[in-house]
């Protein structure tokens, strides 16, 4: 794995994001230009210190997915993952170890422009390709591994089931089969096999309501160790930027300060990040929000149109929607892994609010 090499200051841009739709098919090109050219894996390898504990005889669905979630909390590991999207690769590595009781998580891709992800002790920070590093507080997704998965898995049952399926064969391995099925079409099934000794997350599948495989996530080697890794080690030494403060929303009008918000969300999403900043071209402030249920996320851009036009368009990449609105001069951007009609109820759904006060306030 490659190190991470604190190069440069903290910038003024935090999320360093390029103009409203252009940030957001930058997302949809990490999950697919990216890999276009990556070359098949390798045969996987797998090398692991055995566990104290198995799950060979676990019986219910939620007990397998509460076991991979202190797997993920719990070990010193390494994986190689490669995420496929529409026959495109993306490989991506990911070590997560304790230091003094701190756990580190760090994410690196590994086609195209450089791009690495630590989260420490509640800090997420961000190294890209020319740009400043950055720090955020909160908790985010680890890479392609869904934030309940990482967090807790019991979050998702206020709108998720939770079926257990079949054994199969996984990286060599026995895996189980367990089905994250939504209660309502408006979001994805998510399918995963889990080591059926260790509990560790083998293969997900993201799966549309008429059971078409729209991404594939498949871990191609991975590694246990009972002491963190030389990487993880170096982490845990490294002076990160402090987090930048994420602050709501400062127009004002004459009566106050205006928010926007989403009108309609499906149910169990929550709001984890909110912050307004500028634009790394244009320079034009944009109001953010970032919504998960802790599998699938969605993110919210409002800013200035570009033209008086009204109108609608959208792009679609596999599992990845992306909708745009522009009415009354304003424009807002609703990108996320949600089926279209979801995503298109949400961004119909946006609209301002007036505070009573017009002091800006931290973000949740």
């Amino acid at each position: 794995m490659q190190r991470v090499q604190p190069l440069n200051n903290l910038s003024n841009n935090q999320y360093s994001l390029q103009p409203m739709i252009a940030a957001a098919l930058f997302l949809f090109s990490l999950l697919v230009s990216l890999g276009a050219h990556a070359e098949p894996p390798e045969e996987p390898t797998v090398s692991i210190v055995e566990p104290t504990e198995t799950i060979a005889t676990v019986a219910t669905a939620e007990a397998w997915l509460q076991r991979m979630g202190q797997t993920f909390q719990a070990a010193n590991y390494s994986l190689s993952v490669i995420r496929v999207n529409q026959q495109h690769f993306e490989p991506i590595a990911i070590e997560h170890g304790i230091v003094d009781g701190e756990t580190l998580v760090y994410v690196n891709y590994l086609n195209g422009p450089e791009r690495e992800i630590l989260h420490r002790d509640g800090v997420v920070t961000y190294f890209q390709h020319d740009e400043p590093p950055y720090s955020v507080a909160g908790q985010r997704a680890v890479g392609p591994i869904p934030r309940a998965f990482i967090t807790d898995v019991s979050i998702l049952k206020r709108s998720y089931q939770f079926v257990l399926g079949g054994r199969n064969r996984v990286l060599g391995r026995s895996a189980q089969l367990i089905r994250i099925e939504p209660n309502e079409a408006d979001r994805y099934a998510i399918w995963v096999w889990l080591d059926a000794e260790h509990g560790m997350l083998l293969r997900a599948d993201i799966v549309s309501p008429s059971g078409e495989p729209l991404e594939h996530i498949q871990v191609v080697s991975m590694q246990y160790s009972e002491t963190p890794s030389a990487v993880v080690q170096q982490l845990a030494a490294l002076d990160l930027p402090a987090p930048v403060p994420l602050m709501e929303s400062q127009q004002v009008s004459g009566n106050g300060r205006i928010r926007w918000v989403t009108g309609y969300l499906p149910e169990g999403f929550e709001l984890i990040g909110r912050d307004r900043h500028r634009l790394g071209v244009t320079k034009d402030l944009v109001d953010y929000q970032l919504y998960s249920d802790g599998i699938s996320s969605v993110s919210v851009y409002v800013g200035s149109a570009a033209d008086e036009k009204p109108g609608q368009a959208g792009v679609s990449k596999g599992a990845t929607h992306l909708v745009t609105v522009a009415k009354d001069g304003v424009e807002v951007a609703v990108i996320g892994k949600l089926p279209i009609e979801t995503i298109t109820r949400i961004v119909e759904s946006v609209h301002p609010v007036v505070a009573n006060s017009s002091l800006p306030g931290k973000a949740p």
